[in-house]
């Protein structure tokens, strides 16, 4: 299913991701409206797309912009306190975690946020297994689940702490249809 919503997430998962105060690295465009709730001092956004840094330009002016393939970070190391990767977790490769590693000052944190469908709600689960007997990829949140445990099993992240956060998304019956259509 699409992860576009109209819910936002639980105030206690912004505290819970907030990083101390210092240089923060946003990993891609998508994370900004997840830094732009936890950032208490320096933004830097990374991200290879030109366009959406030159729009991003006009949203949060105050942000430092940087285009740039997230594996070859240009970055002094050891700068910044927390380095954020939010929703569009393609920023997850094990490619970049010796980059994020060195961009990340002693101590620093690599702060990922994301969506994952919670099955334990019985009508969920029963769509999901409908879904995936037409497609087996459907209602999967494999590849978001996948990166994550890339993170907690890498040399680079040693210290990996985890919360799960409930979310409730209203949802009408027309907008659940399309969103199965989609799928």
């Amino acid at each position: 299913m699409s992860g576009r919503t109209s819910a936002s997430f639980p105030a206690a998962a912004y505290s819970w991701i907030t990083p101390e105060p210092g240089p923060l690295l946003v990993v891609g465009t998508a994370s900004v409206p997840v830094a732009k709730r936890i950032a208490r001092s320096q933004v830097t956004v990374v991200d290879a797309a030109t366009p959406a840094l030159q729009k991003l330009a006009i949203r949060w002016p105050s942000a430092r912009r940087v285009a740039a393939d997230i594996t070859r970070l240009p970055f002094r190391p050891q700068i910044f306190s927390a380095a954020l990767v939010a929703q569009d977790l393609s920023g997850l490769s094990s490619e970049a975690f010796p980059a994020y590693a060195r961009a990340l000052k002693p101590g620093g944190q690599l702060l990922i946020q994301c969506t994952a469908r919670d099955d334990t709600v019985p009508w969920v689960r029963r769509l999901a297994a409908i879904l995936q007997q037409v497609n087996p990829e459907a209602m999967t949140d494999s590849a978001n689940l996948a990166a994550v445990d890339a993170v907690a099993a890498s040399s680079h992240f040693l210290d990996c702490a985890h919360r799960s956060f409930r979310m409730w998304v209203p949802i009408t019956k027309d907008q659940l249809l399309k969103q199965v259509d989609q799928a």
